[in-house]
């Protein structure tokens, strides 16, 4: 008999390369006239070398910062702005919530897990 289920939260629950693009976008907007680069060229930077969360580099926009020129102290405020904003661009679509709400309904135990950061 199942008791529990265990879901993914990334990439599962919501959708995290969408959220990424959105936090991306949301950086350029707030840094455009630091980044002295297309947004086009930021975003699909930083989406590539996100390698959907599986190959992200530690201190990732100190990377970008070293292929695309800009600034230590720059890449400083964009992690930091990163760090801050991303989790409000994690939002779990309607289907798994209904899922999530039925299993919960139904008496299961719920869980998450991640190999991401848990903060």
């Amino acid at each position: 008999m199942i008791r529990a289920v265990f879901f993914d939260f990334d990439g599962t629950l919501y959708d995290r390369d969408l959220a990424l693009r959105r936090m991306a976008e949301e950086q350029f907007a707030t840094f455009r006239n630091e980044l002295g680069i297309e947004e086009s060229t930021f975003v699909s930077m930083l989406l590539e070398m996100d390698q959907h969360g599986h190959g992200r580099p530690m201190r990732m926009h100190h990377k970008l910062a070293e292929v695309l020129g800009f600034s230590s102290d720059l890449a400083d405020r964009l992690e930091a702005c990163f760090r801050s904003n991303y989790p409000n661009h994690c939002r779990v679509s309607l289907d798994s919530q209904s899922t999530l709400e039925s299993l919960r309904e139904a008496g299961l135990k719920l869980g998450i897990i991640t190999n991401g950061p848990v903060a």
